[in-house]
This record gives structure tokens, C-alpha cells and sequence, in this order.
């Protein structure tokens, strides 16, 4: 019963028809509408990269944000390195979700991704990628300053 006293003491702050006389056809013209927004066309994630420079399997790759995502998207996650503070981490495209062609293709190397955690074999990593309406990436690690890719 308190809930509903406050809902509708709130209703004209709110935005919606009161009983003294406002039109309903003004208040739902008023609410927010379905907007268009550009979708990333690519699929971009993280890797460790082997010592070849490569990424490992598809099972060792963190998606961060996926085809189809709204834009601008913003994206932290937190990546254990196994192996400790010597890995070196690699920012990928890479192909459509279920797709057997193509291979990942290298962005950006990360080294030092675990600064200060030395040969802590449960070093992590906190990376931050953003991508903007227009198509610029930009990374940061550890909180760190963001790069454009």
C-alpha cells in the first residue's frame, strides 16, 4: 500500500495523467521511442598470444564485443593470465561466431598486462575497450590511459 501512495503522489513528476483532467494521448506521446542505432560489424576480443605471436584455440579467446552489438559499446573485463606477468595479451578480430573461416587477426599487442605482478602464476589483467558509433577503438589496461587503435 505505501508503494502505491508513492507511485501516485509521484505520477505528475513523473510525466504521467493525473485524474485532474490531463490528456493521456499527451502523456504517451511524450514517452521514449525505439531509436536507431549502428551495429558493430565485427567481432572483437582477447587473447594470450603464443610465442609464434599467434592466438591460441578459439576456446582461449575472451569475445568482447560481438557482431550485432549496439554502438557505441563499452567493455571491461578482468583476464587471468595464466603463466604469470610475462604473458602478452593480444586485442582480435575475429570471425563471425561459428564461422570456420579465417583466423583471428591481431589488433593490438598488450605486454606488461600484469604490471607489477611479476611471475604470479594468478596474475590478472583488467582491459577496457570501447567502440565508438564512428568505428574508433580505443583500449586501456589496468585502468590505465586509453589508446585509439
Amino acid at each position: 500500500a505505501m508503494q502505491c501512495g508513492y507511485a501516485l503522489r509521484c505520477r505528475p513528476e513523473l510525466g504521467a495523467p493525473t485524474s485532474s483532467g490531463d490528456d493521456e494521448d499527451d502523456y504517451f506521446a511524450r514517452r521514449p521511442v525505439t531509436e536507431e542505432v549502428p551495429l558493430c560489424p565485427v567481432r572483437v576480443g582477447i587473447c594470450i598470444l603464443d610465442d609464434d605471436g599467434s592466438c591460441g584455440s578459439e576456446d582461449d579467446t575472451v569475445t568482447l564485443v560481438d557482431v550485432g552489438a549496439p554502438l557505441p559499446a563499452n567493455v571491461t573485463r578482468t583476464i587471468s593470465l595464466n603463466g604469470g606477468g610475462g604473458v602478452i595479451l593480444g586485442l582480435v578480430q575475429l570471425p563471425p561466431a561459428g564461422s570456420t573461416d579465417g583466423s583471428p587477426k591481431l589488433l593490438a599487442r598488450i605486454e606488461d598486462a600484469a604490471d607489477g605482478a611479476g611471475n604470479d602464476k594468478t596474475a590478472e589483467a583488467e582491459v577496457t575497450v570501447e567502440i565508438t558509433a564512428e568505428g574508433k577503438l580505443t583500449l586501456a589496461v589496468n585502468g590505465g590511459e586509453s589508446v585509439t587503435l
